[in-house]
Formats: structure tokens, C-alpha cells, sequence
């Protein structure tokens, strides 16, 4: 039996006994022999299943001996204060021998990065610079050779 269960085993075990017990002293209406022989069996079974430290059947058999308590409270067998001083010793074994819960991971405020969206880049191109041409004097600039011919093959320009 572990270190954590011992001391709630006994404890219960000590208040079952102290309680059936008061059948034999004669305390009229603490406890009947009647009472007594119902729920020394389920006291035990409380003991027995607490050795195994099996927590699920430890507190049926827990509900099962405060059920009894209750039973032979309503028939008389049990004093209201014994009745109580049972349910009381079996709700501090469940409460030390309930098992801690398992640590469960809490949840983390982490959220998850946000992806950067690309932010559309638009490349206008840049103008293409119109050359301008001008004579030192602020006029336009006009070659002399294309006056004398305008391309058309037929060597008349603007001499002949």
C-alpha cells in the first residue's frame, strides 16, 4: 500500500471500527447488532479494494457502504450521528486516495507566424527620353543633305 493511500486506509478502517464497535458497548440507538452485521461486510470490502488501489472500484465500494449507512439509518439500526461519522470517514479516504490528476499539456498562446503576402510589385518602365536635337543658335537642326535628297530614289532634292 502506498505511503499516500496508508494513512486514509486506516483512518476509515479505524472510524469503521470505532463505529461497529459501539454495537457491543450497548449504546441503545448507536448502532444495533442488526446494523452491525450489515455493514461490517461492506466496511471490509472498503478495506480489501482499498489495498488494490484500484480507485474506480474503491469508490463503488465507498457508495455501496454509505448507501448501507443510509439504509440502516432509515430502519433504525444506526444513530443519525454514527450514520454520518461512516459517510464522513468514507468521503476522506476517496478524497486521499483519489488519484492526481495527470498533467495535460496546456494549450499554447502561440499563434502560428504569419506569412508575409507578397505585396504586388508594379514596374512601370521608364519613358524613353525623345532626343531633341537644336542648333547652337536655338533652331532646328536640319542637315543639308537631306535636302538634297528625300529618299525617294529620284535624286531630286531640293536643288534640282
Amino acid at each position: 500500500m502506498s505511503p499516500r493511500w496508508a494513512a486514509p486506509v486506516a483512518a476509515v478502517c479505524a472510524a469503521a471500527v470505532l463505529t461497529l464497535a459501539g454495537c457491543s458497548t450497548g449504546t441503545p440507538g448507536d448502532i444495533t447488532a442488526a446494523g452491525a452485521r450489515v455493514l461490517q461486510p461492506a466496511v471490509q470490502h472498503v478495506r480489501e479494494v482499498a489495498s488494490t488501489h484500484n480507485y474506480p472500484e474503491l469508490r463503488a465500494a465507498v457508495a455501496q457502504l454509505k448507501a448501507l449507512a443510509r439504509q440502516q439509518q432509515r430502519l433504525g439500526n444506526v444513530s443519525s450521528s454514527r450514520e454520518v461519522a461512516i459517510e464522513n470517514a468514507a468521503d476522506v479516504l476517496l478524497d486521499a486516495a483519489s488519484p492526481s490528476p495527470s498533467p495535460t499539456p496546456s494549450p499554447t498562446s502561440e499563434s502560428p507566424t504569419p506569412t508575409p503576402t507578397p505585396t504586388p510589385t508594379t514596374t512601370t518602365p521608364a519613358p524613353t527620353p525623345t532626343p531633341t536635337v537644336s542648333s547652337s543658335d536655338g533652331g532646328p537642326l536640319v542637315s543639308a543633305s537631306a535636302l538634297g535628297d528625300n529618299g525617294n530614289g529620284n535624286g531630286q532634292g531640293g536643288n534640282g
